[in-house]
């Protein structure tokens, strides 16, 4: 998902009254982070789900881009893990962002 359009999905949702500040994201098929990043740059409590090694090491690298651009750590969570055992792997509620696979 492109940053622009991610931008546009969370002023939508914040619009709405969906997305408050308080708001955890989770993104549970979570590919390179995109989701995430813009997420955690709102301030928000962001946890990333990904099965694969290689996606989790690329949210890493971008995760470590981003704070070194932006001189500060973001509150963002990589779990490599089953998307499909979400509930057991978070065990409280959030808002999932996610685009379709």
């Amino acid at each position: 998902m492109s940053f622009h359009l991610l931008e546009k999905i969370y002023a939508h949702l914040s619009t709405l009254g969906l997305l408050k500040p308080e708001d955890h994201i989770i993104d549970f098929m979570g590919g390179s982070g995109r989701t995430g990043l813009i997420g955690s740059l709102h301030g928000h409590k962001v946890t990333m789900v990904e099965l694969e090694k290689h996606f989790c090491e690329m949210m890493e690298g971008n995760k470590a881009k981003l704070e070194s651009q932006i001189g500060r750590k973001v509150d963002m969570e990589i779990l490599q893990a089953d998307a499909r055992q979400l509930s057991s792997i978070l065990g409280e509620g959030g808002v999932g962002i996610v685009s379709p696979p």
